[in-house]
Order: structure tokens, then C-alpha cells, then sequence
């Protein structure tokens, strides 16, 4: 998404907010439909496909995959936040944010991997958790600094082809 950044800037530069909207709409819709339909299937097929990769010996891995693709599904959609934030010149409060959950993140891997006993899939789902938010709030806030609608966005670049990769990959 980083190579979009100044297309992204040019757009935000000479106010072009039409091309803007639908370049953030058309960017995520594509990345969705190609990433979603890819993830799903690593959540349903990581425990053979890893056993079958590289044997029994990493069977943690199989059952931590699903969990770790969470943040996939929702991250990589919205990677062109990132380039939003940065054309408006406003990433003090994405830095800011990043600190928070990474704070955030290690407190609660901390407390799931050891007091709650959930080991290495502690770390994992706090992973999951972290990152997964951390990404949905940026692209609310690159939606909101750019004046754009977050659910007009999420159910038309989002939901919609993630429900579609869905259905496809359910049958």
C-alpha cells in the first residue's frame, strides 16, 4: 500500500477528493477480493497443510494459524490508511495509537500465556487482538480525517467482498 502514498498525496494535494474516494474504495475492494479468498483458506487448511509441510513436530503452529490470520484479513485491506494519514500529515495520533496497543498488546500476552495458562496461543490471540484493532481504528481515523463515511466505506470496500470470498470459499 506504501506505493500509494503519493498518489494518495497527489489526490489530497489538488483537492481531487472524487479520485480520492474512489481510489480508497476501488484499492481496498481489490485487495480484499484477492487476499480474502487466500487467508480463508490458510484458517481452514493450516493444521494439514503444516502437518504436511513440516510434519507432526509443529502442530502448535497449525492450531496458532487460524488465530494469527485474523489481523490478515482485516490489515491488508486497510493498508492504505496508512498512506491516508501521511498525505493529511497526520500521524501523531496513529504513532501515538501504535504505542498504546503495543503496551496493550504485551499486558495481555503477559496475562494469557502465563496466569491464564494459555501459552504460546496466549501470545498469539493477544496478537490477534492487537493488531486487528490497531488496524480497524486507523482506517476509522484515516476515514475520519478524510471526511469519508467509515461504515459507508467498511460495507462497500470491505464487508462486501469479504462476504463474497466467503461464500466462494464456503461453496
Amino acid at each position: 500500500a506504501w506505493s500509494m502514498t503519493p498518489v494518495v498525496t497527489g489526490f489530497v494535494a489538488c483537492n481531487d477528493r472524487e479520485s480520492f474516494t474512489k481510489l480508497y474504495a476501488v484499492y481496498t475492494k481489490l485487495i480484499t477480493t484477492i487476499t480474502a479468498p487466500m487467508c480463508l483458506l490458510l484458517v481452514l487448511l493450516a493444521q494439514p497443510l503444516l502437518r504436511f509441510w513440516v510434519g507432526p513436530a509443529f502442530e502448535i503452529a497449525g492450531r496458532m494459524m487460524p488465530v494469527l490470520m485474523i489481523p490478515i484479513f482485516i490489515m491488508v485491506p486497510y493498508s492504505i490508511s496508512g498512506c491516508i494519514t501521511n498525505a493529511y500529515a497526520k500521524i501523531k495520533f496513529p504513532s501515538r495509537m501504535g504505542f498504546v496497543f503495543t503496551v496493550l498488546y504485551l499486558a495481555l500476552a503477559y496475562v494469557l500465556s502465563g496466569p491464564v495458562s494459555m501459552g504460546m496461543m496466549g501470545i498469539a490471540i493477544a496478537s490477534a487482538i492487537g493488531t486487528a484493532s490497531f488496524a480497524t481504528l486507523h482506517a476509522y481515523y484515516a476515514s475520519r480525517i478524510a471526511s469519508l463515511s467509515f461504515m459507508h466505506y467498511f460495507k462497500t470496500a470491505y464487508a462486501k467482498p469479504m462476504l463474497w470470498s466467503a461464500a466462494v470459499i464456503g461453496g
